[in-house]
């Protein structure tokens, strides 16, 4: 949970000075360039109003989350879900939203899959075991050059009496802060993006990006 996180962030930087406020900015920034780089599966059911559009799912976060499947009608075995060119999301002026091809009846339940943020709190956890140390490093890391920017105009120190050999705390800062990051970068590698569902082939062109009857994106 979030004090596990908070005890890693500690164990990372003896010697640092920092408040909760600071680490709690630091964590919630690294929360979110992991749910970027990792983004978090969701499944959620909306009831259809009528017509060619959907209600967003409550867990959608805007211009982060993207639609990877639609189920309608739910409950059958395998699944039945609309076709990769039937439904997408596209702007309007009031917000993202999502459009079908086809009409689906008011009241009928649809299920939606799609990538949300990744939730960390005193009871929720959604970071998979194996990437929290790696976030933890991440934060570690925000705060590390926070250190280096506080200390930029210190006094250099001379090491073992040789003036020739000096060591700067923010040098020393900026060393840890990259060597923090590295260990996320290691872990978690930033390429990794969205895959597209199941079945749906896109020669080229990542399904994130491509366009789709009504000018509807993925």
């Amino acid at each position: 949970m979030r004090t596990d996180f908070h005890a890693l962030i500690a164990d990372a930087l003896p010697g640092a000075s920092f408040d909760d406020a600071a680490r709690d900015r630091a964590f919630a920034s690294a929360l979110a360039t992991y749910s970027k780089d990792r983004p978090r599966s969701r499944v959620e059911d909306v009831t259809a109003t009528g017509g060619h559009t959907l209600p967003l799912p409550t867990g959608w976060v805007a211009l982060a989350s993207r639609l990877l499947d639609v189920e309608y009608p739910v409950g059958s075995f395998p699944r039945l879900t609309l076709a990769a060119d039937q439904y997408g999301t596209y702007g309007t002026p009031t917000g993202e939203a999502i459009g079908l091809v086809d009409a689906i009846t008011a009241g009928h339940n649809v299920r939606l899959t799609f990538t949300g943020a990744h939730e960390v709190t005193d009871a929720v956890d959604t970071v998979p075991l194996e990437h929290r140390h790696a976030v933890a490093m991440l934060a570690a890391s925000l705060l590390a050059d926070q250190e280096a920017t506080r200390h930029a105009n210190d006094t250099p120190v001379s090491m073992a009496g040789d003036a020739s050999d000096q060591s700067h705390p923010a040098r020393e800062w900026s060393y840890r802060a990259k060597s923090l990051r590295k260990q996320y970068s290691d872990a978690v590698p930033a390429a990794a993006g969205v895959l597209p569902p199941a079945g749906v082939v896109v020669s080229g062109v990542p399904a994130t990006e491509r366009l789709v009857p009504r000018r509807l994106r993925r």
